[in-house]
């Protein structure tokens, strides 16, 4: 149990027109900035019930990050709106066998959306006044199955909501970018010929999700699968890792919903990713 306080800050910039989008970059006026607080409780409580089984429960309240205006209908194009509180409450539990590891949990989050306000049929600004929830059921699973080979995954169902909107147009419909469920499995083998080297591959799934608020337009599920490779070496003497990734191996083409409503990402290609990194 306990007390936090959040303080966030922001200077911003706001392009000098909405005619200039395009070259915001290189016009802009310094003209959208807020501080805001707020002191926001924590209560949790967990259980042993046995020494591998445990419950939990916890409710906290938040502030969520500002964002500025993109949509350059809005009358208010480039201003960034101000945080705004969060609410979740949380339920769950952890089964713990050393190696190998199960939680599941239950939750809700009550947060703020954006939402057009008309002053005219034809003229609009975007506010935070509108209200999601997300009611949620995710379990997770982690741990070594066998000497040398890891597993990390999971299964989340969640039901969400627009549970208040500008004018009630779209209350009660399925926010953008909330597919119902959202699956990934993914596993790691260090390969005992060649010590310091682990193979990966991760699967992702993610089910159809509404690109807009009335829940006209829709993205089909897809599914991708990631390979990886992982090598554990000294170099004069420091720990070095080098990681070789192929992101999207099969070249799957799928739209990623985004958080904008009506906006949808093409998601990346096949992509091939090369690290290095050094503990000094």
């Amino acid at each position: 149990m306990g007390l936090r306080e959040q303080r966030v800050f922001l200077e911003g910039f706001t392009p000098l027109s909405s005619n200039l989008a395009s070259l915001q970059s290189n016009f802009v006026t310094r003209s959208s900035s807020y501080r805001a607080s707020k002191t926001t409780p924590a209560v949790g409580a967990l259980f042993k019930i046995t020494p591998q089984l445990s419950v939990y429960g916890n409710y906290i309240e938040g502030l969520t990050s500002g964002s500025q205006v993109t949509d350059t209908a809005a009358t208010n194009y480039g201003q960034t709106i101000p945080p705004l509180p969060t609410k979740q409450i949380e339920l769950g539990a952890k089964w713990d066998l050393g190696t190998w590891t199960n939680t599941l949990a239950v939750y809700q989050i009550k947060r703020p959306s954006t939402i057009n306000v008309y002053t005219t049929p034809t003229r609009y600004s975007v506010d935070a006044e509108g209200e999601q929830t997300n009611r949620r059921v995710e379990w997770s699973t982690f741990g070594q199955v066998a000497k040398g080979v890891r597993v990390l995954g999971g299964v989340a169902f969640t039901d969400a909501e627009l549970t208040r909107t500008a004018r009630g147009v779209n209350q009660g419909n399925t926010p953008p970018a909330a597919p119902k469920w959202k699956i990934n499995l993914g596993g790691e083998w260090d390969v005992p010929a060649v010590q310091g080297l682990t193979l990966t591959g991760t699967v992702i799934y993610n089910s159809a999700a509404w690109l807009n608020s009335a829940n006209t337009q829709r993205a089909p599920a897809w599914t991708r699968l990631d390979l990886g490779a992982r090598y554990a070496t000294q170099a004069a003497g420091y720990p070095l890792t080098l990681r070789a990734t192929l992101q999207n191996a099969t070249n799957r083409g799928y739209w990623d919903a985004s958080w904008r409503d009506g906006l949808a990402i093409l998601g990346a290609p096949r992509t091939f990713l090369l690290s290095a990194t050094v503990d000094f």
